[in-house]
Parts: C-alpha cells; structure tokens; sequence
C-alpha cells in the first residue's frame, strides 16, 4: 500500500539508490514483520513499473535470502515491471524456481510452492499475447503435471498459475494464433476442462519426459495415488480461466458451445457448483459481445431444469406448510386385514401387477418433466398425471390432472439432491453476476450497477443454515437453506464485481451496501469474506476517485486474476490461489480524471463540457472520471464563464486534410495524457466554487460611469489585447 502510494508526478523518479535505502532499514530493523513489510513494498513498486531500475543483480541478491516472500514479491514484480518484453535474464530468473523446467541431471532444488506459482505466472506476464511456442508448449503440460514428492503441496493453486500464464502468452489470439495452429489448444484446454484420458505433451514438453520422475516409480509421490487419467479436481479451474482468455472477446461461438454447463440432474453428479461458475464465466467471457447488463440476461444464463426445480421447490414448500397449517382430524385405526387369494377360473388368464402399478384402465404416469442426457435419450424426472388409455378402456384425463400429483411431487423430492440443485443455481447466479463486472468494469454502468446491487441484497438477506454441510448433504429437504460458505462465496464474488464497475466513481449507494456487508459479518465471517468486501470499498475509491479500470485484454486479465472466485480461509492460505495475485488489479488502473485548470491561476476548477462518444452527446461536469481512450470523439467547453474551448478527435475519412487531422489527434491525445483541460475565464466573472449561481458576475464588472472612457478602459471591458508598440490595436 505504501509503495502503490508513491507519486508519479515528474521528479519524484524512484531509483535504485532509494529501493537499496529502503532495505538498508529493513535490514537494520531485523524482524519478520520488516521482512514482510519490504517484500510487499518491493511488490507494489513492480505492479507501478518502477523496478525497471533495478539490475538483475540486486534481484539475485534478494532471493539469495531464500525468504518466500521476498522470493515471490522480487520474481512478481519484476515481471509485472517488463510485461510483454521476453527479457532473457528475467525468464531464466523465473525458470530456475520451475523444477519441472530445470535438466533433468541438475540437483533437485527445495523451492516453495508460492514461489513456484509467482515464477510460472512471471513467464506468462513476461510473454504476454507473444504467442510464443515453446513457452504455450511447456506451460500446457504444467497445468497437468502429475505430483512428486519435492512439488506435492498447493498442487491447485500451480496449475492455476500455470493456466493463468497460458492465457498471458496467448491473450485474444483465439485459433489464429501465429505459429500455434497445429497445437489446436482448445482440444487440450476442453480435455483438461472434462477430463478424460491423458493425451502426449506437444513438443518440448516431452523432451525430459522419459527423465521425469513423475514416471518413475521410484521417485514419484508416495503421498497421494493419483488415478490414470486427468484429475479434473486440479485442472479444471486452470482450463477455464486459460481457454476464457486465449479465445477473450472473439466470439467464437463453436468453443464456447463446447463448455458443459449442467443441463440436466445427471450432469449436476458429475459437475462441482464452483466448476459451474467458473465455467459460465469463461464461456461469457469468450461470447464477450452477449453480455448485457439486464436481469432477464442474468436469468437466462441459469438452465430451464434448474429454474424448473427451484419453483417446484417452491411450490413443495408451500404444500408442507398448508399440510402443516391445518387441524389434524384423529382417524380411527385400520381394521387387520388378511390376503385372500382369488381363485382363476378355468380357461383364463390372470396378470399380476404390483402395488405400485396403476389400476386397470390408466396408464403408468408420465414424467413431470424429461431432460435431454448427454448420453442419448432423456432422464425422467418425478410423475405427473395419469393419461387415459382408450384401448384399455381408461378414463379421460381431468382437469384437475394437469397440475403435478402428490404422488409425483413427493417422487420428484426423494429422488432430486436439493443442496446440489440450489447451490449449482447461486453459483451460476454468481458467475454471471462476474461476466457483468469484467464487461463493464470501470464504466459505472447504471443498469449494471442495478443489477448487482439487486444480486448482492439476495445473497446478502438469504437465510444461512447453520447445519453441518456433511449433514445437509445426508438430508437434503426442498426447502432447506444453503450452507454458509456457499452465499459467502457468492456474496463476495458479487461484491468485487460491483467493485470493479463503479471503479474511481465513489458511489454513495456501492458504499451504503458494501457497507452493510460488514455489519452483518460476525465471529464466523471467514477471512477471504473480509477480504473480498474491504477490496471492493477500495476499487469503489480506487486512487482517490482520479483512477479507474481498463477495458483491454490485459486489464480484463488482470482483474479476473485478482478477483478469482476462490477465497482463502485463513491469512496463510495459497492452496488454491496464491494471495499475491490479488494485487494484480494494479495492472488495470488507469488514470481516467480529467480536471479543468484555469490558466491565470494554475488551480482546478468546475466547469460543465459536453462530451461527445458513441453513445451520443452527454452533458458532465469537471472534473469526471471519462471512458478509456478512444471512447471519447469530443470535448468541448459548455460554460458562460470561459472562452469556448472545443477539441476534438478528427476522423481519417472525415474530409480533412492530413495535416489538421494530425493537429486535431494531437490534441486529444495531449489531453489524454496530461488529463488536464485549461480553461480561461471571462472578465466579469467568477468560478463556479465562488459564485454557483452567477449572483454576483454582473456585480464584478466594470462599467464606465462618464460620458467620454478612455481607450485602456474600453480595451479592459472588450478584453482587446494591448499592442506591445503601445500604439493602436488593429
């Protein structure tokens, strides 16, 4: 936090000598909480780009101190400081904490697990949308690498880093990825993401495979027996996020078609909630142009089945509690009956039938209601009404029948495992809900932000059970509440993208609910629920309300890292995600404020401008957070206190020369990167923090009050410029 607070105002460059200066006290001061402490300044100063003027011996000095989180702030920062520049030193620091990318005759190395998910991720920000295939080759076998001894823990959490990286190196290339069209990545990524039998390691991967001690039984894992074929537990997150960024924002619709979403209950058995999520998320971010900020959107993406046995939920529910609200009427106990076998007549034939078949004349009852399988034909689910048989002379059907049977509701809700039904909805619910932030991140959308305050009041009021989840998991009722840490983790999810759309905004209504999710926190609050809340109050505020989020590739990238719906249950905790990337919305942050300056005062002032975008005209007041560069076609001055000022992005066809073309965008640009707009006030008038209402200007200017003025006090009324000669004013 100290480091991301460092000015970046001309002069006050960060430099080597200062950093050094820095770890010269931390070393004088010789604690843990110092260590940590200068590892974390290191970290912010490389997501700020400003370890670029740190040589590569000073960075070996560093991890020569063999401390974890120095080790992952130096590796991380660096890398995040040369995104994209492939830097030769850097990718050998990195690959050095790789074990599986060291020869094979190299001495095994004792490297922590945080460091290893730091380096892996590294390559990728260092490669970043290069296409490079050596790297997309060995990262592809790094999201499947079976475990060893010497890289047994936070096995979740490598691969997710490696899937990270992959999307880095490959960003938005999608299929046509120059020089990658025979890997055909899809095919691994949905491999990884299904699962299935292990497929060979494309290229260099397979080029230590016979030195790997993955395959030896003597040096492989004697801790874990991991089965044949692909453990999706572990890969399946990393496929996601790795295919959702390698095909962002195309519109392929043939590989997003291919991302199993539950459509019906014998899927949900062999689909994880959290799985669902994620996998919603990379198929919206794929179809990244479907996205809409609407609730009717957001219902759509939920499966019919699911919606279909939510409301019969509902509808279960009601009937126990009208079977519970009405008197019982004491019955008399049933006469002992004895079995009387009937005899056969002669010559006839007798069909046995069971109790639960129908009677004589009705058919077996159909359905509720059928559900494709993805293996063929269709799963039945529950029993509706019975149909008449005309051929063997059964009844019409009535019209009481066309509701569900008790029969067939009490059928549907012995067969249907109610936690797993209502924790695939919210979690799909959720995933949706981050489609929405990453889409409009930074644009504080109005309907967006509608939207996820409504789905973050429904996480925030549902009721939590306070049963043992192994216990709901046992007896699961249609009207039980979810289990606590699933709405947490939806909670959370929903809250940071909220966070991310009305990044820099400081909106009153984002800050009223974000604030009220700490109030309803209590001592069984997890860490990562805390942590999920106080982050998106910090992106509401991002910089001060002067910043905001980026719409590009490697923004959306960044963002979805740090907002990874997977949240750690203790301070420690980098099993599944390592705690540092949560940083890495650093990478996003744009500075998006443009203040108006007077230019006889130097001091920033109010004024309103119209800006003109694709949307249309809209009227604001300075100063604003504006949209990312080249959302904005023009700027120009609305105000009767300054001269009209109006500038202006000139089109290439738009008929004008080049040269003003040139001119024009020269301008913009100057605006876009100073994010200043000087603004000269009229004589007579005062600023708008002065006088809001324009009461007083009248009073402020000068009249002449004899017959004949002189010529000064013309020109001072006229605000005619003064000739340097000191004769007439043309």
């Amino acid at each position: 936090a100290t480091a991301l607070q460092v000015s970046e105002a001309p002069g006050s460059e960060v430099t080597r000598g200062w950093i050094l200066h820095h770890k010269s006290e931390a070393a004088a001061a010789s604690g843990q909480g110092s260590i940590h402490s200068h590892a974390g300044f290191l970290c912010g100063l490389g997501l700020r780009g400003s370890l670029k003027v740190m040589p590569l011996a000073d960075c070996y000095k560093y991890l020569r101190l063999q401390q974890d989180t120095t080790s992952v702030a130096v590796v991380l920062g660096m890398a995040a400081s040369h995104i994209g520049s492939m830097e030769p030193g850097l990718t050998r620091m990195c690959c050095v904490h790789i074990p599986s990318m060291l020869p094979a005759t190299y001495s095994d190395m004792e490297v922590a697990s945080p460091v290893q998910c730091a380096a892996v991720l590294s390559l990728g920000l260092l490669f970043a949308r290069s296409a490079h295939r050596m790297m997309t080759e060995l990262l592809v076998a790094e999201i499947g690498r079976r475990p060893s001894d010497r890289a047994l823990h936070d096995r979740e959490g490598y691969s997710l880093a490696s899937g990270f990286a992959l999307g880095c190196v490959c960003l938005g290339l999608g299929a046509d990825a120059p020089g990658l069209a025979d890997l055909q990545l899809h095919t691994w990524l949905l491999r990884y993401i299904h699962g299935g039998p292990e497929m060979p390691m494309p290229g260099v991967a397979t080029r230590d495979q016979k030195h790997n001690p993955n395959h030896d039984p003597a040096t492989c894992s004697s801790l874990i027996a991991e089965p044949d074929g692909i453990n999706v537990s572990i890969t399946s997150p990393a496929g996601c996020i790795a295919l959702a960024l390698v095909f962002l924002q195309t519109n392929n619709d043939a590989v997003a078609s291919r991302i199993v979403i539950p459509n019906n209950i014998f899927q949900l058995d062999y689909i994880r909630p959290d799985f669902a999520m994620l996998r919603l998320v990379a198929r919206c971010l794929i179809m990244w142009d479907s996205i809409h900020a609407s609730d009717d959107w957001l219902d759509q993406q939920v499966p019919p089945f699911l919606s279909q046995l939510v409301n019969d939920a509902k509808s279960l529910q009601q009937a126990a509690a009208a079977q519970a609200s009405q008197p019982k009427v004491p019955s008399e106990p049933p006469a002992p009956r004895s079995v009387v076998h009937p005899r056969t007549p002669t010559g006839s034939s007798t069909v046995m039938r069971s109790p639960q078949a129908p009677p004589p004349g009705r058919a077996a009852s159909s359905p509720l209601f059928t559900t494709p399988s993805p293996l063929g034909g269709f799963v039945a689910v529950g029993r509706t009404r019975g149909l008449g048989d005309a051929a063997t002379g059964g009844t019409a059907p009535q019209e009481d029948e066309d509701l569900p049977s008790e029969s067939g509701m009490l059928g549907l809700a012995t067969e249907v495992d109610w936690l797993l039904v209502h924790q695939t909805e919210v979690n799909i619910i959720a995933g949706a809900c981050l489609a929405i932030g990453l889409r409009f991140a930074g644009t504080g959308d109005p309907a967006a932000k509608s939207v996820l305050l409504g789905r973050l009041r429904m996480f925030r009021d549902a009721p939590r059970s306070d049963a043992h989840p192994a216990l709901m998991a046992s007896q699961p009722t249609p009207g039980m509440d979810l289990d606590r840490t699933t709405l947490e983790t939806c909670q959370s999810v929903v809250a940071m993208a909220l966070g991310m759309v009305m990044a820099g905004t400081g909106d009153l209504c984002a800050l009223r609910m974000l604030r009220s999710l700490r109030k309803h926190a209590d001592l069984e609050t997890g860490y990562g629920v805390h942590m999920a809340t106080h982050t998106a109050i910090g992106w509401v505020f991002l910089g001060g309300g002067r910043y905001t989020f980026d719409q590009d590739p490697l923004s959306i990238a960044a963002l979805l890292m740090a907002a990874f719906p997977r949240f750690p249950g203790s301070l420690t905790d980098n099993r599944c995600h390592l705690q540092a990337f949560r940083h890495l919305y650093v990478l996003a942050a744009r500075h998006r404020c443009v203040e108006a300056v007077e230019v006889d005062t130097q001091q920033p002032v109010e004024v309103d401008v119209t800006l003109a975008t694709a949307r249309g005209a809209e009227k604001v007041t300075l100063p604003r957070l504006i949209a990312a560069s080249g959302g904005v076609r023009a700027v120009t001055l609305d105000s009767e206190r300054y001269w009209p000022v109006t500038i202006c992005r000139a089109a290439p066809d738009g008929g004008s020369g080049p040269s003003l073309v040139a001119a024009s965008n020269r301008w913009m640009s100057a605006l876009e990167a100073s994010r200043r707009l000087y603004v000269k006030r009229r004589s007579g008038h005062l600023p708008h923090k002065v006088d809001r209402l324009g009461a007083q200007c009248a009073a402020q200017a000068w009249f002449p009050t004899f017959t004949t003025p002189q010529r000064h006090h013309l020109e001072q009324l006229l605000q005619i410029p003064k000739a340097e000669t000191g004769g007439a004013a043309a």
